[in-house]
């Protein structure tokens, strides 16, 4: 995934999911052109453990990423 994607799934700015990346909450891998690159799975696990990320509904990151796990996962 993208930044701007990570980023959309969460509703914050880029630069947040950059300095999420740089804290360790995040990895980060690049891809051949050097663009930083985000695995869903750690996106889903970001979302599912709410690691720092105040400004999103968890419930909400998780349906847009999986719907099937969203449900009956809100806290």
């Amino acid at each position: 995934m993208t930044r701007r994607q990570v980023a959309s799934v969460f509703g914050v700015t880029s630069a947040a999911v950059a300095t999420w990346a740089r804290r360790g909450r995040l990895p980060e891998v690049r891809n051949e052109d050097g663009r930083p690159r985000y695995r869903r799975a750690d996106v889903q696990a970001l979302a599912r453990s709410g690691a720092g990320v105040r400004r999103y509904d968890r419930g909400a990151a998780l349906g847009s990423l999986c719907p099937e796990d969203a449900a009956g996962r809100r806290s």
